[in-house]
């Protein structure tokens, strides 16, 4: 596993790196649990209460780390074949358009997160007793390192495009 801490993302390599790890864990996690309910459903016909829950809430946190993953080494799905037979000027605006574009409806997922958290606030899960926001709160979080993971990709477009241009 290689980290980027190359210039100007001396800030964002322990971040990188804790979202990582973080993902990671999770995974391990929802595997755990995962095998452990199906064991105690079928060997002992005795499922825990909490086995669609926990995983559940554990898979919605592991998307949004890895949502921010994905957009930090540029994995998110698009298609370059028109993109890449632009002019280099050409192809530096029309990039800088779908950057924006990403960007704003990252801002809108953001801004529209909070009142969905406020209305998962008076529900509680069933089985654990845990606040149904647990399954919302990592809409912003996430959000928040998507954005910034997309700004850095808009600036390295823009630096990018000005070497070849």
């Amino acid at each position: 596993m290689e980290f980027e801490s190359g210039s100007g993302e001396k800030l964002t390599y322990p971040l990188e790196k804790f979202m990582y790890y973080a993902a990671a864990v999770l995974l391990l996690a929802i595997t755990a649990t995962m095998l452990y309910s199906v064991a105690l459903r079928y060997y002992f016909n005795r499922p825990p209460i909490w086995s669609e829950e926990v995983p559940r809430m554990l898979s919605v946190w592991m998307v949004f780390i890895g949502a921010g993953i994905a957009i930090k080494r540029g994995l998110n799905v698009r298609v370059e074949y028109f993109v890449n037979m632009m002019a280099p000027p050409v192809r530096r605006w029309v990039e800088t358009i779908m950057h924006l574009i990403a960007l704003g409806l990252i801002g809108v997922m953001f801004i529209y997160s909070f009142p969905v958290i406020e209305l998962s606030l008076g529900g509680k899960l069933l089985s654990t007793g845990w606040s149904n926001a647990i399954f919302t709160i990592p809409l912003p979080i996430g959000c928040a390192i998507m954005f910034w993971y997309q700004l850095g990709q808009l600036r390295r477009s823009w630096q990018s495009t000005a070497i070849k241009a």
